[in-house]
């Protein structure tokens, strides 16, 4: 936590996880009561990142033993995003079936499972990784691709949700997208008006600094 007028840390509040995966995870998404969150591991026994769920109880979160049920071993499942009403998530993904590196996926809610994953197309995915999604309160996307045309490394694009499924995506406009490495754009769901990003410097000094973005 960090005040607005300052760069000095705050009071703050460790994010404890019990779980017996080898590292913390670098994406997570909550439920709209924050009870429920999703968050990519990497299980015991196993190389890959993989997608678990997680449910707050009295004396704090609780992990599940075993990732969601459209992981499969092989491959890799990270940075799930849920959509703001909770009936679908997007996720990256190499499994079969993508155009590149990691592609962006979408399933949807069944009950308390999910429904088998859909690539999002060469429309969204390209030849190369396709990371970091994010959804806005309309379900716009927000993602970090090094595939598509942009201004160096990984930049931010949007693509615009239609109802039914996304438009072509753009750059991000502004001063957001560098030479640099832009990645893991997250956006308020409930106003659109706040968001946060990362750069990452891909030359000289390695800096990997946080952003907060006032959207007008």
């Amino acid at each position: 936590a960090s005040l607005f007028s300052d760069t000095i840390p705050g009071n703050y509040m460790p994010f404890d996880l019990n779980s017996t995966a080898l590292f913390p995870s670098e994406a997570t998404t909550f439920s709209s009561d924050f009870n429920t969150m999703y968050l990519s591991l990497i299980p015991e026994k196993s190389s890959n990142e993989k997608i678990f769920r997680a449910q707050y109880i009295s004396n704090g979160w609780k992990i599940e033993e075993k990732p969601l049920e459209i992981c499969n071993e092989n491959y890799i499942y990270s940075h799930p995003c849920l959509s703001a009403d909770g009936t679908f998530m997007v996720f990256s993904s190499d499994q079969s079936g993508t155009t590149g590196g990691l592609d962006l996926w979408m399933t949807r809610k069944e009950g308390e499972g999910w429904s088998n994953p859909e690539n999002l197309g060469k429309q969204i995915n390209s030849t190369g990784n396709e990371l970091f999604a994010a959804l806005d309160s309309k379900n716009n996307i927000y993602f970090s691709s090094d595939g598509h045309p942009g201004k160096g490394g990984y930049d931010i694009f949007i693509a615009r949700y239609n109802g039914s499924n996304w438009d072509e995506p753009h750059i991000l406009q502004g001063t957001i997208n560098t030479k640099d490495d832009e990645l893991a754009y997250t956006i308020n769901k409930t106003d659109s008006k706040t968001a946060f990003y990362t750069t990452r410097t891909r030359s000289g000094k390695s800096r990997t600094q946080l952003y907060i973005v006032d959207i007008n």
